[in-house]
């Protein structure tokens, strides 16, 4: 279940915020609704930071995974929250000069758009949920989200996060010319081994 992944740093993504609102009725159940902000998204990772906040909620792993599944090099497996409440609600464009581009902040664009997703993409997400009984089907898989070696795993992350920190802190220590070096790659060297002595020969 869990596996050490090499670090690759175009998978970071930064969240700029994280908001969620007041429980509300709708279609006799009760309902929360969550506000992601961030640069950009990789491939279902609302969905899978759902799923982990949910498990941790349930009581199905423990919170500290929270803190390893962000921080520490490791995989693990987790159900995906169903896709069908996620919405993009803006997408912002950025000009020329680096500047975003205010293509919807427009008041009568804007409030044309918030009136019309407040009432009717948002009501049709909560009908369809409660019809197509998504949220039953993710809570029957959900207890999958589980580290079974947990006491093995905490030591291990402490003492990668322990090494992690003492890197950090040395590269930190050295001067910023340094730090700001190119790495220069090393040169390769190829070699070509011909096993039919004849081939190499009339291939000259």
């Amino acid at each position: 279940q869990v596996e050490q992944w090499r670090y690759d740093a175009t998978l970071n993504r930064t969240i700029e915020a994280f908001e969620c609102s007041q429980p509300f009725d709708s279609a006799g159940r009760s309902w929360l609704k969550l506000s992601v902000r961030a640069n950009s998204f990789v491939l279902n990772q609302i969905r899978k930071l759902l799923s982990l906040l949910c498990a941790v909620l349930a009581g199905h792993v423990d919170a500290r995974l929270v803190q390893v599944a962000l921080r520490a090099p490791f995989k693990f497996y987790l159900p995906l929250a169903p896709a069908e409440p996620l919405m993009l609600v803006k997408n912002t464009f950025v000009g020329h000069d680096g500047q975003p581009l205010a293509l919807f902040d427009a008041p009568p664009l804007h409030d044309a758009l918030h009136t019309f997703r407040a009432s009717v993409v948002e009501p049709h997400i909560v009908s369809s949920a409660a019809t197509m009984r998504q949220f039953e089907v993710f809570r029957s898989v959900l207890p999958l989200a589980r580290v079974d070696d947990w006491e093995a795993l905490w030591p291990t992350y402490t003492a990668w996060l322990a090494g992690h920190e003492a890197k950090l802190a040395q590269r930190r220590a050295q001067p910023a010319d340094e730090r700001a070096a190119p790495r220069v790659p090393k040169p390769r060297t190829r070699r070509y081994v011909a096993r039919d002595k004849k081939a190499a020969t009339s291939a000259l």
